[in-house]
């Protein structure tokens, strides 16, 4: 069922603005607004172009119950981006964040907890029976986040699962830029994965088209004050971005409940992003020291 490939090193590629697509709403919400966020605020929906690239190639992977790869920055997009993928399709999915050191039973439990019953408390081979069962009842999607956690045993344990000749499921890692190092623990597991995204900084027209799709703020600023932003603080993450856009919000609504005196660009019900407010916001977001070398 498994079709054995070699884990190809991701090469960022050229993708111009994804279109919105006829997508269930909170999916592409999600992809710009980051997860659990509403657009009650303002937000718009817009796809960026990891949702293009995601679909893309879980087109090819799912329907072969094949592995696929999405790695790149924190903040970049990519658990949401697979958000966006998993709303689209039919299949049944399941979302499991991995902890730090799982051993190979921890991580069938939390597995078959997902995808049959909270009632776990057998003992290991009965638990890796009834996770195999009921992996193979039906095709489902299995997305595991934070994979760069993945250790050796949990590595071989995931392939060794997903290798059983009724397996029926396809999986998605999501990782960070050293997730290479834990898929290779287990070399099986790497040459599963038949396909592979990597989720990049967005840059230039990508980055402005996205961030003036995204809210009114950014729409009506100077394109040319979005880029020093960008270069100074936020370096093309959404992550980055979204935090910004929450405090520039959060600084509105502050001088209007306390009915201070406000600079031009607060003194409205619709804010707009100016020099001034861009220097306060920068002021109040958080500046963590660097570690030490």
């Amino acid at each position: 069922m498994n079709t054995p490939a070699t884990v190809p090193v991701a090469v960022p590629v050229a993708v111009p603005v994804a279109a919105p697509v006829a997508a269930p709403v909170a999916a592409l919400s999600a992809t710009v607004a980051g997860p659990e966020h509403g657009s009650g605020d303002g937000r718009r929906l817009v796809a960026t172009p990891a949702v293009k690239d995601v679909r893309q190639t879980a087109g090819y992977v799912i329907p072969r119950a094949e592995g696929m790869l999405v790695h790149g920055p924190i903040g970049t997009g990519r658990s949401t981006a697979v958000k966006a993928y998993l709303q689209e399709q039919a299949l049944p999915w399941h979302w499991l964040d991995l902890s730090p050191g799982l051993s190979a039973k921890q991580l069938d439990t939390r597995l078959l907890r997902q995808v049959a019953t909270d009632d776990v408390d057998l003992p290991q081979r009965d638990v890796q029976d009834d996770l195999v069962d009921a992996l193979a009842a039906q095709p489902r999607i299995l997305v595991i986040r934070h994979a760069e956690r993945l250790t050796t045993e949990a590595a071989g344990e995931l392939q060794w699962l997903h290798d059983r000749p009724d397996a029926a499921w396809s999986l998605i890692l999501i990782g960070n830029e050293t997730v290479g190092t834990a898929i290779h623990r287990d070399p099986l597991l790497a040459n599963a994965i038949t396909g592979t995204v990597r989720v990049g900084p967005l840059k230039d027209r990508n980055l402005l088209s996205t961030l003036q799709s995204l809210h009114p703020l950014f729409l009506t600023a100077d394109p040319q004050l979005l880029i020093r932003i960008d270069d100074k603080v936020c370096h093309g993450n959404l992550g980055h971005w979204t935090r910004f856009l929450d405090r520039a919000l959060a600084l509105h609504h502050q001088h209007q409940a306390q009915h201070t005196a406000l600079p031009d660009s607060l003194d409205n019900d619709h804010p707009r992003l100016d020099v001034p407010l861009a220097k306060a916001t920068l002021q109040a977001l958080r500046q963590l020291p660097q570690p030490r070398r």
